[in-house]
């Protein structure tokens, strides 16, 4: 988990030229911003994490197997509540995109989100999501740490579905290793059994932000 990733980076400018171009003007002062549903705990949350959602993940690699970048987003089943981190009795439903290039075997295509199953980690760094757990930390919001994202995929312009391992390190706060993410291809995705998605699996080295943070 890291507090400025270079996804926030490359919003930094936009979100400069838009402060000058409010500032500069000679007729009345820039509207207020709104804030988002969800605590603003950063200072680019109200960019990256969309109104009403609890949670997002972006990941974003371009070194392993190839490159990717996807984000996750889930919102909460009654807005201004929280859901707890999903099983795989009860996933979390997810929404967001993605898109991968893997070089070696020539595939490419999109991804979509559908469902997300924790692994009993979360923010921060990946103490226990659970509050009787040892080593649990209160965090204001419910965020996982990591965890398996399944949906839909579109690979060289044919319908499949996708399972998807996000691993956090704490890179690079915590960590010199990148953050991992394995993303698999197959029909029936299950994230009590991953290796039985496809015959292959592709690794990708990145990083992985939380939000909001």
């Amino acid at each position: 988990m890291l507090r400025v990733r270079p996804l926030v980076r490359l919003l930094i400018p936009a979100a400069m030229l838009t402060v000058s171009a409010c500032s500069d003007s000679p007729i009345a002062p820039a509207a207020p911003m709104a804030t988002p549903d969800a605590p603003d705990l950063g200072l680019f949350t109200w960019l990256l994490l969309p109104r009403g959602a609890q949670w997002a993940l972006y990941f974003n690699s371009s070194s392993g197997d190839g490159s990717m970048n996807v984000k996750v987003i889930h919102y909460p089943t009654t807005a201004g509540t929280q859901d707890p981190v999903g099983t795989i009795a009860s996933p979390n439903k997810v929404t967001g995109s993605g898109s991968f290039s893997l070089p070696g075997p020539k595939l490419s295509g999109t991804l979509q989100p559908t469902s997300f199953v924790g692994d009993g980690k979360c923010v921060p760094w990946g103490t226990p999501c659970d509050p009787a757990a040892d080593g649990y930390t209160p965090f204001p919001v419910i965020i996982p740490e990591e965890g398996t994202v399944t949906g839909g995929a579109v690979v060289n312009a044919k319908a499949t579905k996708f399972l998807l391992i996000l691993k956090s390190t704490g890179y690079p706060d915590r960590s010199s290793d990148p953050d991992k993410a394995t993303l698999r291809f197959c029909s029936a995705p299950d994230p009590a059994n991953p290796t039985a998605c496809g015959t292959a699996a592709y690794n990708f080295a990145g990083e992985l932000h939380h939000e909001p943070t």
